[in-house]
């Protein structure tokens, strides 16, 4: 098995961070893989960081994630400015950034809608046309966690993932998709399974065909009015998307994420764009 590919399955949510400094090395490192990249759709993602001073609550508190997240020594964010697809972009763009460093043994969490904005907003030096998405605290993992997190684990759900029959089809969505259908394209399909989402939602339906794989986004109804300016449910769609292209090229299939015409008999699901094979 690729290592990417065992980094995606392996990832989990860290809350709670080992209370030691980071080396100079080592936030060397974290900041070296922060890089500003286009997503699939052309979007600018800029991801800008800083360090925590370990004793200072009032930063936490005034992220709003004093609590949840425990002896944090940075935290990162993602930054885009309006345009079609952006938040599918960040999603693709941060989720790499988090699996990278992932694998260079650093723990992550995905905070996109709990946490207030205006305090990393003046941290990170944002223009007034900019949208602060997601962040994530970037450190080494605590070795146990504390009750919070085990209880934010318990109530997100985060240990659950539908199963196939519910996110994947063959040739329509009326027809599920087996793992034996998917072929070469298995592992691709599981790390899109077990992709992180907001509130563990899983909005993404893939549908197989003889032209690719097609992203579907099925939103979950009143989602969306939670949150004000951004879109994590289509962030969600551009993790699943990350997943499935790492993961292809992980195992060695070649082709591209590219939009298609394509249309399904589900009309709550909204299309974002294919995998095309050999592309």
């Amino acid at each position: 098995m690729d290592p990417i590919v065992e980094v995606i399955k392996s990832r989990k949510s860290v809350r709670t961070f080992d209370r030691s400094p980071l080396s100079e090395k080592e936030k060397s490192t974290i900041k070296s893989l922060l890089n500003d990249k286009a997503g699939p759709f052309g979007g600018l993602v800029r991801i800008a960081c800083f360090d925590l001073d370990e004793k200072d609550t009032s930063t936490l508190k005034s992220l709003g994630t004093y609590g949840i997240i425990k002896n944090a020594p940075m935290f990162m964010g993602a930054i885009v400015k309006p345009g079609p697809h952006i938040f599918e972009d960040l999603g693709y763009v941060f989720e790499e950034a988090i699996i990278k460093l992932t694998e260079e043994h650093f723990g992550t969490c995905w905070i996109g809608g709990t946490f207030t904005r205006a305090s990393f907003s003046s941290q990170a030096g944002m223009q007034d046309d900019e949208i602060l998405g997601a962040i994530s605290p970037v450190g080494r993992a605590h070795k146990n966690r504390s009750f919070i997190e085990t209880a934010l684990r318990t109530v997100a759900g985060s240990r659950n993932r539908k199963e196939w029959g519910e996110l994947f089809f063959n040739n329509n969505s009326s027809t599920p998709l087996t793992e034996k259908d998917a072929g070469s394209f298995f592992v691709p399909f599981e790390c899109v399974r077990l992709a992180p989402s907001a509130s563990n939602k899983q909005p993404w339906r893939l549908i197989q065909n003889n032209s690719g794989i097609h992203f579907f986004l099925n939103r979950t109804k009143g989602y969306s009015k939670l949150f004000k300016q951004i879109d994590l449910q289509a962030m969600d769609i551009g993790i699943a998307m990350y997943h499935f292209e790492a993961a292809a090229i992980a195992s060695g299939l070649s082709g591209e994420l590219r939009p298609l015409e394509h249309g399904c008999n589900e009309p709550q699901w909204v299309y974002i764009t294919s995998f095309v094979q050999g592309a």
